[in-house]
């Protein structure tokens, strides 16, 4: 008996394991995956951590630098010094055989010609220009992810309504077939009824073949295998659309120049560069350093490192240095930094006029969305009563086959207008959120 059970046990996990598991996915769960899996976001993150370690290496020129050194030296063959004594030359050796030294140096920076604050200064403003990269790259994320999630179920709902129409021209085949037997329907209505049952089956076939390609590329983008299966969740709500478009497009291009990653980046950039004017400025300048040695000393014949051998030194010294001529390099290179500037000034003017344009384009994508998902809805419903009617008429003898494959077509095409309005709203949303700015990291 335990044997039998035993049995249908294993006969159960073994049917059971055919089956594939198939993994719920909402855009949210979506967006955390591909943020956990995007190399250039996972980039932008290490770049942001390295900002904040170049402010504390800025801050570290300012202050003193502690080193210890030893030293041990072996002369071979000591130098002689030849003394003349009652006319006999007499050799006097100089130093001993073995020489050791140890001590501590400490350096410190009193004046470098605004260096270390200019650093400082740059390492602050390259951190926040790191954060604007990382918002940029983030939106750039977003859009990709909202592309394929959603061109996945627009493939998804394009098969439903290949699948719809293949379905109502099989059924419709079939009633004709009914009809012929009847008597009430001539064999050339049954030739137009399997010719349209066989020309919605190239659609059905096509449209299966792009929801296997979609998927993938969602995949993908989430760091899964291809093997792998998963069934993505609309969960988008379709209300408060038109508030959005109401607004004239010119308050969003202000918004977008108040808040775009891009722009910001470009205006740090200048920041930075307007610095490294300065930077490259305080090589004019002179420096002062202040510095002090505390060493131990031993010089012996043997190796006898007895402490009360060592002798003990301690001396400071300021170091003043001021450039005086170095070849018209400095001012080649402040020019340079001063055309630096002056580009990135022109790029910034360029991006704006970008962004601008952006905007605009997606907010007309957007309106134009919005429009066409309006009408679309009411359209599906007329679209249905069309086919319905005429179907109840063919069938009572008073329409015609050209009628029900009419509406039919009419049927498909408002169905697959709708889906495509739906996924062009969700999509052109996405694209117009990115272009005004105000989608930021979860963690911001």
């Amino acid at each position: 008996m335990h044997i039998k059970h035993l049995f249908s046990v294993l006969f159960i996990v073994l049917c059971l394991s055919g089956y594939g598991y198939t993994e719920t996915l909402t855009i949210e769960q979506a967006l955390d995956m591909a943020y956990e899996h995007n190399r250039d976001y996972l980039k932008a993150k290490k770049d942001f951590e390295k900002s904040k370690a170049q402010i504390v290496e800025a801050r570290a020129g300012a202050l003193p630098v502690i080193s210890f050194a030893g030293e041990y030296n072996r002369n071979w063959e000591p130098s002689v010094f030849v003394i003349s004594f009652d006319g006999q030359p007499q050799e006097l050796k100089i130093g001993t055989d073995n020489s050791f030294s140890a001590g501590f140096n400490l350096t410190q920076p009193i004046y470098l010609g605004g260096r270390v604050g200019t650093a400082l200064k740059i390492a602050k403003i390259y951190k926040r220009y790191s954060e604007q990269q990382l918002k940029a790259v983030y939106n750039e994320v977003r859009l990709d992810i909202y592309n394929r999630f959603y061109g996945y179920i627009l493939a998804k709902e394009l098969v439903r309504v290949a699948e719809q129409s293949y379905s109502l021209a099989k059924a419709n085949r079939e009633v004709v077939e009914n009809m012929v037997k009847q008597g009430v329907a001539s064999e050339y209505d049954l030739l137009r009824a399997r010719v349209a049952e066989s020309n919605s089956l190239p659609a059905l076939i096509q449209a299966k073949s792009g929801v296997a390609v979609s998927a993938d590329a969602l995949k993908s983008a989430l760091g899964m295998e291809f093997t792998d299966e998963i069934d993505p969740i609309e969960s988008f709500q379709f209300t408060n659309l038109d508030t959005l478009v109401a607004q004239p497009v010119e308050y969003y291009q202000s918004m977008a120049l108040e808040r775009r990653a891009d722009l910001k980046m470009l205006d740090y950039s200048i920041q930075m560069l307007d610095k490294n004017i300065g930077l490259e400025k305080s090589a004019y300048l002179p420096s002062l350093t202040f510095s002090t040695n505390l060493m131990w000393q031993l010089q012996r014949d043997d190796f006898d490192l007895d402490p009360d051998y060592w002798v003990r030194s301690i001396n400071s010294a300021f170091h003043l240095q001021i450039p005086i001529f170095e070849g018209f390099g400095r001012s080649a290179k402040v020019k340079q930094a001063r055309l630096d500037k002056q580009q990135t000034e022109l790029s910034y003017q360029q991006l704006i006029d970008g962004v601008k344009l952006e905007v605009k384009s997606a907010y007309g994508d957007l309106s134009e969305a919005i429009e066409r998902f309006n009408s679309q809805e009411e359209t599906v419903l007329m679209a249905k009563e069309g086919l319905r009617i005429s179907e109840l008429r063919f069938k009572n003898g008073v329409g015609t086959q050209l009628e029900v494959m009419d509406a039919r077509t009419a049927l498909t095409q408002a169905e697959t207008n709708f889906v495509n309005a739906k996924h062009d709203v969700i999509v052109s949303l996405a694209k117009f959120e990115k272009s005004i700015g105000i989608v930021k990291p979860k963690n911001d």
